[in-house]
């Protein structure tokens, strides 16, 4: 009741009693004016009762409903409520804690809050009770409360002080509790601890050595690998850096740069550095290393992964040796693949055949598929070195090359290609010409010697005679030689004789014919497959209309004529002796009759001595 509204009723109930006591005055006459106007008073003012009073039903009930809109939510929010006193004994409770413990329907109200722990995590909670009750704003309680069914729950227990109103109206402080369903979040940690573990075991497993730092240059993390090189525990190096373990100042300053450089240039840095891992030994590294960002995607730090790469340097060091003693050697060597496919090739291939990598070999030849005669697919058909000699031209120059193939086998014994070694043997293959050209040919001439001369006699004589075949056989004779020597000597003597030997060839021109000088000024000339005497006759006047000529030698102009034997085998002798005697004495013949002329041999020259 408010103070205006008990003025105004204290108003109305004076006035009333005063209209009483004059009432009972006789005396006193009671106005009817006056009751007139109490009675709208009090009307008016029962009237504001009633309103008041309407008012105050309708306020009760907001209460009411509010009050139980809170009950609702308390009781029904997705976070447990407790309200503990200083022993720990629960004031009052909401239904959403009941449900954690799994009942429903228990009142735990006067229960200490340590009976719905764990129990082996009951003892720790009581132990730190005191102190959270004391100040419960710095600091969380997480715990596993045992529910109805022995399954386990984890909850995280956040608090501040409050008043509590006990049931005999006594106001005291008391601990508000929210407890929080942090399953998930433990659940979500648990796995982000095997997951970690896991890659702890899997980097662990790496050979080489792997270590995090974050964006301060200090390490986060790293494998047993480092741990070995650096010979610091995992431990030992968390929080530190490099200057707190480097074995130099400068060492550490150059590895600082090096992050330095990465961490202000974002992204992946990639160089090689030769480590000194103990007293005695130095290791080649190479270094690959990132930067990474955080959740938030600014740069965090950086992960380094460093190889090993001491053999493969001595390896490679050991190659450029293999290389260079390889390019030293003056055959070529070169190693091909199942495809025949050049995989390899030393400097003295490269000269010979250009760069041929990745070509096949058969190509450098001009073919398009593998050659049978090749040593190389010999090679690997029946797994025997094999050698060949080939011919290969090149910018029109012909080389002659000799080639030997052998199997190239895997550290498995497994067949992976073939080793080929070539050799140039051009000069080779000259020289040989060279020695035979001086074996069978005349120094002076360049036409085939008497040895050669008789070998060709004796292939002529057999042929004619398995085909029944006829050929011609001349001896040449230059007149009166022997006074050019005397007298201008042999040098312009010898002019006149090459000079002779081109003329004879320009009448003799055919492959299969063969023109010697015997020595001296005599020549001989086997005219193969011709027994013609009207052929042969042609040919010898040709030859003494070119030999007649006259020679320019040493400003001199000289004067040669020839005299020329001619016989027919099998008509003049079926032997090479009796052919030779048979000519020579045409030849003598050609001589007595004047010189400068020919004669085929005859019967009646048989006897005749030579005469030259």
């Amino acid at each position: 009741m408010t103070v205006e509204y008990k003025e105004s009723f204290q108003g109305l109930r004076s006035r009333a009693e005063a209209l009483l006591v004059k009432s009972h005055d006789v005396h006193t006459n009671l106005l009817h004016k006056d009751v007139q106007a109490l009675i709208h008073d009090l009307s008016v003012h029962q009237i504001e009762l009633e309103m008041q009073n309407e008012e105050l039903l309708h306020a009760q009930k907001e209460m009411q409903e509010a009050r139980d809109e809170y009950l609702k939510l308390y009781n029904h929010s997705p976070t447990g409520y407790l309200s503990l006193d200083e022993q720990g004994l629960i004031l009052k409770h909401n239904q959403t804690f009941t449900t954690m413990i799994g009942n429903t329907g228990l009142v735990a109200v006067g229960m200490p809050l340590a009976s719905f722990i764990f129990t082996e995590e009951r003892d720790i909670f009581l132990a730190r009770y005191r102190a959270f009750y004391n100040k419960p704003q710095e600091k969380n309680i997480d715990v596993r409360l045992k529910q109805a069914d022995g399954s386990l729950s984890w909850v995280r227990l956040s608090g501040r002080i409050d008043t509590w109103l006990s049931d005999s109206r006594e106001t005291r402080s008391c601990l508000l509790l929210t407890v929080a369903d942090i399953n998930i979040e433990k659940q979500t940690e648990k796995e982000m601890s095997n997951n970690l573990q896991f890659v702890t075991t899997l980097l662990d497993t790496v050979p080489s050595p792997i270590y995090y730092k974050d964006a301060s240059y200090r390490y986060l993390g790293c494998n047993r690998a480092y741990t070995q090189l650096m010979g610091y525990s995992s431990e030992d190096l968390h929080g530190k850096t490099f200057f707190d373990i480097a074995t130099s100042p400068e060492l550490a300053v150059s590895y600082h740069a090096k992050d330095q450089e990465l961490l202000q240039n974002p992204g992946i840095q990639i160089f090689a550095n030769r480590v000194q891992v103990s007293p005695e030994e130095f290791r080649d590294f190479e270094y690959y290393k990132s930067t990474y960002r955080d959740a938030s995607g600014s740069i965090a730090g950086l992960v380094c992964v460093k190889l090993d790469i001491t053999e493969r340097i001595r390896a490679e060091e050991e190659q450029i040796k293999f290389n260079t003693v390889v390019d030293c050697i003056g055959e070529g060597i070169s190693i091909k693949d199942l495809d025949f496919r050049v995989l390899y090739q030393n400097r003295s291939i490269t000269e010979l055949f250009g760069n041929q990598i990745g070509t096949a070999c058969y190509e450098i030849f001009g073919r398009s598929e593998p050659c049978q005669d090749c040593p190389t697919i010999k090679t690997l058909n029946d797994g025997r070195i094999h050698s060949s000699c080939r011919r290969y031209q090149q910018d029109g120059v012909t080389i002659d090359i000799e080639s030997t193939a052998s199997l190239l086998r895997d550290s498995h014994g497994k067949v992976t290609g073939s080793v080929e070694i070539v050799r140039d043997i051009s000069e080779r293959i000259r020289n040989e010409q060279t020695i035979r050209d001086m074996a069978f040919h005349d120094p002076l001439t360049g036409l085939a010697n008497r040895r050669l001369f008789e070998d060709r006699l004796e292939q002529a004589v057999a042929k004619a005679r398995r085909y029944d075949m006829k050929f011609g056989l001349m001896f040449l004779d230059l007149d009166h030689f022997k006074a050019i020597n005397d007298s201008l000597g042999h040098e312009v003597g010898d002019l006149v004789l090459i000079e002779a030997a081109e003329r004879i060839k320009t009448c003799c021109k055919r492959d299969i014919d063969t023109i010697s000088r015997q020595g001296g000024d005599e020549f001989c000339i086997i005219i193969t497959d011709c027994g013609d005497r009207e052929l042969l006759t042609s040919i010898a006047e040709k030859l003494l209309i070119q030999l007649s000529q006259p020679f320019q030698s040493a400003g001199v102009l000289l004067e040669v004529t020839t005299s020329i034997g001619i016989s027919i085998f099998p008509d003049n002798g079926s032997a090479k002796k009796e052919l030779e005697i048979a000519s020579d004495r045409a030849m003598y013949a050609a001589k007595k009759a004047g010189r400068n002329t020919f004669r085929f041999w005859e019967p009646y020259l048989v006897g005749i001595e030579n005469n030259r």
